[in-house]
C-alpha cells in the first residue's frame, strides 16, 4: 500500500497499471457520501464476477490503482486500444448500492467516476391523509 493521504490506493505495486478515481457524492448534493465500501470486480469466462478489492472509504474521492491484463479480467487489444475491464460496486449505510459494469481503465490513465447515491427515505410514521375530490357529474351526462 502506498501513501493513503495521496488519495492513492496501490493494490500489487507493478508499473502497468491504470487508476480510477471514485467520487461518491450524495444525490440531493448534501456533503459528499463518507464511509463507502467499494468493491471492485473481474469477470472470468464463465461471466462470474469474481471480488479482487473491497474497502471503505474514509477519504472522498478516492484514487485506486488496478493491474492491466489481470488474468481473470476481460483485455482487448488492438492498434487503438489497449485496456482491461472491471466492475464496481459502492454501498453506503442509509443509501441504495450503485453497480457500474465495464469499467474501461488504460495504462497510466486515471478515469473519473461520480457515484452519485440515492438516499433509502424512511417510511412515514403518522398516516398520510390524502385530500379526495369529487367532480360532480355535469348536466349533460345525466339519463333522463
Amino acid at each position: 500500500m502506498k501513501n493513503l493521504n495521496s488519495n492513492q490506493f496501490n493494490m500489487l505495486g507493478t508499473s502497468n497499471n491504470g487508476f480510477i478515481r471514485v467520487n461518491i457524492i450524495n444525490q440531493r448534493g448534501e456533503p459528499p457520501v463518507t464511509n463507502a465500501t467499494i468493491t471492485i470486480y473481474v469477470t472470468d469466462g464463465s461471466e462470474r464476477d469474481i471480488p479482487i478489492i473491497h474497502l471503505i472509504t474514509t477519504i472522498n474521492p478516492i484514487r485506486i490503482e488496478l493491474p492491466m491484463a489481470y488474468e481473470l479480467g476481460t483485455q482487448i487489444a488492438g492498434p487503438e486500444y489497449n485496456f482491461s475491464t472491471y466492475n464496481i460496486r459502492v454501498d453506503a449505510f442509509g443509501y441504495f448500492a450503485n453497480v457500474v459494469y465495464n469499467i474501461r481503465l488504460f495504462p497510466n490513465i486515471t478515469t473519473d467516476f461520480d457515484i452519485i447515491m440515492t438516499p433509502i427515505t424512511p417510511i412515514e410514521r403518522t398516516p398520510f391523509l390524502e385530500e379526495r375530490i369529487d367532480i360532480p357529474p355535469h348536466p349533460r351526462d345525466e339519463i333522463l
